[in-house]
């Protein structure tokens, strides 16, 4: 019994550690992800009106999705914002890369769970904040489940 005790006191150190070199993808990591998380939930999983879950000044928000790199970056935003040095987006698959712009100025980033609201689908593009309401697709005609324009069928 008391070899059990002292493996199990070896191991759990051990299994934390690895474990939590995945948090960022399982649970939100900012205020804002948590606010876009609360409103999805909040809607039934059916919809994210970000000009709500995001309600500080911002003009557009473009989203990246997993290995995107700064190149990438540079074409969707219309300028160069350093995505490989300032967040995870190009090795971990498990987020999506939202980045709130005001003029030629990302002002706000988050790195969204998948799990909590998939904006993978939307890679590459940019909407205007009067039109940044995406609705759940669970069967979409392209692409896979998800998070899409509300204006798109």
């Amino acid at each position: 019994m008391p070899h059990k005790r002292i493996r199990l006191a070896l191991l759990l150190p051990a299994l934390l550690a690895v474990t939590s070199c995945d948090l960022p993808a399982i649970f939100p990591s900012s205020e804002t992800s948590k606010n876009i998380a609360r409103h999805f939930e909040a809607n039934g999983q059916k919809s994210i009106n970000l000009s709500v879950a995001v309600p500080r000044p911002w003009e557009k928000v473009c989203i990246l999705g997993p290995y995107m790199r700064n190149e990438d970056a540079k074409a969707a935003l219309g300028f160069e914002w350093d995505v490989e040095s300032k967040t995870e987006i190009k090795t971990n698959e498990g987020i999506s890369l939202l980045l709130f712009v005001q003029g030629s100025e990302v002002v706000e980033y988050v790195q969204h769970p998948r799990h909590l609201g998939d904006f993978t689908n939307l890679t590459m593009r940019c909407f205007p904040r009067e039109k940044a309401i995406v609705v759940q697709r669970n069967m979409p005609k392209k692409g896979w489940a998800g998070l899409f324009p509300e204006n798109e069928a």
